[in-house]
């Protein structure tokens, strides 16, 4: 029979409830006072926070712009999505943890003429690669 493992074991390997410590990091809501307003106050308006690549909304965009005007590529949804993993592989992300930061980057990337100019470019040599290599059935 295996030793029993101290609790700070347990909660490094999530065994002792069945999650990992980022699942619990995310979800356990820090312990509040009802004599601490304030800190009530700042917890019900406090922001959602995530984890997004805020390029892909946009290449997601661009890829279906472009694919509209061009008539020898396939448009089924497996070809979509591996034109755009290949784009979004391609290029560096760019992270946001919170919608205004998401918004931040957006309006980066669109304002940034550099990046367009890449992403188009990624989005064109997709394509190709796709369209000489199509893995739908």
């Amino acid at each position: 029979m295996p030793a029993p493992k101290n609790k700070l074991a347990l909660e490094i390997d999530g065994r002792e409830n069945k999650t990992s410590i980022i699942q619990r990091f995310v979800t356990e809501q820090p312990a509040q006072t009802n004599n601490n307003i304030i800190s009530q106050e700042k917890s019900e308006t406090s922001p959602q926070f995530y984890l997004k690549n805020a390029l892909e909304e946009s290449v997601l965009e661009e890829v279906s712009a472009t694919l509209k005007h061009m008539r020898d590529v396939c448009k089924c949804e497996k070809c979509f999505y591996d034109i755009c993993a290949l784009v979004l592989n391609a290029i560096p992300p760019q992270y946001a943890t919170t919608e205004q930061g998401e918004l931040l980057e957006k309006a980066n990337i669109l304002l940034n003429i550099q990046t367009l100019n890449v992403l188009s470019n990624e989005i064109f040599k997709a394509i190709e690669t796709v369209k000489q290599n199509p893995r739908h059935i």
